[in-house]
């Protein structure tokens, strides 16, 4: 090993892989290292409540001795209702999914006489009660192309 290598040891850290940790275990598993945690926020994700749901920056990065990791907690995905997207603009609907913690999945068009990018059917139907981070599939209209 070279002086260079071990110069670089004592400076350098690949950030480990926090996802899915509380913050306790996030903090005891950098404990060995020189790095810091530090606590962002919380956002909407598919990882048990309270678990680091966001990392930055992601596992395996060089990073140096001291440097923050910055986590984010996954927040509680209490059930939401949204308006019926029938009959929306793609556009818009998909930006309400999006503002409300939801996914698009699948987007099908067919040839319909609706406006182009009308939304004609989704899955889930809009209406029932749909759990943060749910994935919605779209049916939207092609126009008479």
């Amino acid at each position: 090993m070279s002086f260079k290598d071990i110069i670089l040891m004592n400076f350098y850290y690949k950030a480990p892989n926090l996802l899915g940790l509380n913050i306790d275990e996030a903090k005891k598993t950098i404990s060995h290292s020189a790095l810091n945690i530090r606590e962002m926020g919380e956002v909407y994700s598919d990882l048990p409540y309270g678990t680091v749901a966001l990392q930055e920056p992601a596992e395996g990065t060089i990073v140096k001795r001291t440097r923050n990791i910055k986590v984010w907690v996954s927040k509680e995905s209490p059930s939401v209702f949204l308006d019926d997207l029938v009959g929306m603009n793609y556009i818009e609907a998909s930006s309400l999914l999006n503002k409300n913690g939801m996914k698009v999945g699948e987007v099908k068009r067919i040839k319909s006489d609706l406006p182009i990018n009308q939304v004609i059917a989704t899955s889930p139907k809009s209406g029932e009660p749909i759990s943060r981070g749910q994935e919605f599939d779209f049916l939207i209209s092609n126009g008479l192309e």
